[in-house]
């Protein structure tokens, strides 16, 4: 029996043509993943709030205190009025992170702060290592008709927030039909250099009013529906708060405290640039950001340690790290 000849275009016979620098930045990315896995895990921990690796991070600063991190998790929601519109401020700061606000079409009066974190304790001192939140559409699919306006502010205090207009642009702002917001992450974003500050809770926490609070470093965040069904819940909110805490050391809670980790300037260098350069705001959700962060942390990485291919080659090594980071998160 005479076997048949396998037939093969010269299309498929003919070999694949590679340039020779994307064969070097294919050759370079391996290793870069490799190298970059720990950093990257690092930079993530402090840069997205939602990142696995952000429970129990702290700032890498080297500070003399021992610290301990904590995770705070709550619900909230965006309740509409008669004519269909509400809002709440999400004011960065210890136990009193919200605030319910009157709406009247593009405005929004805020009077008092609500405790939507009520902590059973008080440390001596507190920072936010990150935080953030998540929109959640929660009306029923043939009844979400509205907008949902998201606006980050640059006040550093309470003064000016009694009344914000969403009409008027701030730090960054972005708009988006509440049928569109099945799961909508907002990363917080830093307003200066001093969020790596200890503070005491008393001296940023409002009492009751918006005009008393004191921002720790983080913008305040107003997230606005209007022309939403009325007198009904339409957003579900879910705080995610990153904190760095310390106790005086005759407190019984000062022995769960840990040496903080070593100062490490290129990974907050490198934080301040990622959350920088993929924004704050992704509309399909966390595991948008989760992906953004890693990419741009490797490709900054990369850069500094790869050399004139290191910015490409990390970059692609973040498109399959960002599919590993349960690897890198082994690395330390």
């Amino acid at each position: 029996m005479t076997k048949s000849k396998k037939f093969t275009s010269k299309k498929q016979r003919k070999p694949a043509v590679v340039s020779r620098k994307t064969a070097s930045v294919y050759k370079l990315a391996r290793p870069l993943q490799l190298r970059t896995g720990a950093l990257t895990k690092r930079v993530c921990s402090i840069s997205d709030p939602f990142c696995n690796a952000a429970i129990g991070s702290k700032w890498y600063d080297d500070a003399a205190n021992k610290t301990m991190p904590y995770a705070a998790r709550a619900l909230g929601v965006v309740q509409t009025n008669a004519s269909g519109d509400g809002s709440v401020m999400v004011l960065p700061g210890f136990t009193y992170t919200a605030a319910i606000g009157t709406a009247t079409g593009s405005i929004s009066a805020f009077n008092l702060a609500t405790s939507v974190i009520p902590f059973t304790f008080s440390p001596t001192g507190y920072r936010i290592v990150s935080w953030g939140v998540v929109l959640k559409n929660i009306t029923a699919p043939l009844y979400s008709s509205g907008i949902v306006r998201i606006r980050g502010l640059s006040n550093v205090n309470g003064n000016g927030l009694t009344s914000v207009n969403s009409a008027l642009f701030n730090d960054f702002h972005y708009d988006i039909p509440l049928q569109d917001c099945k799961e909508v992450a907002i990363v917080g974003r830093r307003f200066n250099e001093s969020h790596h500050f200890f503070r005491p809770p008393s001296e940023t926490n409002p009492t009751g009013n918006v005009v008393d609070w004191q921002g720790p470093g983080w913008c305040p965040l107003v997230i606005q529906v209007g022309g939403a069904p009325v007198s009904q819940s339409v957003i579900q909110l879910e705080y995610f708060f990153n904190y760095e805490l310390t106790w005086d050391d005759g407190d019984s809670m000062s022995l769960m405290t840990t040496p903080a980790p070593p100062s490490n300037p290129m990974i907050s260098t490198a934080s301040s640039k990622v959350t920088q350069a993929v924004g704050n705001v992704f509309i399909r959700g966390i595991k948008q950001a989760e992906t953004a962060v890693i990419k741009a942390a490797s490709s900054y990485i990369g850069g500094l340690i790869g050399g004139a291919l290191g910015g490409p080659g990390g970059a692609l090594a973040g498109r399959s790290a960002g599919y590993m980071l349960s690897d890198a998160m082994e690395v330390d």
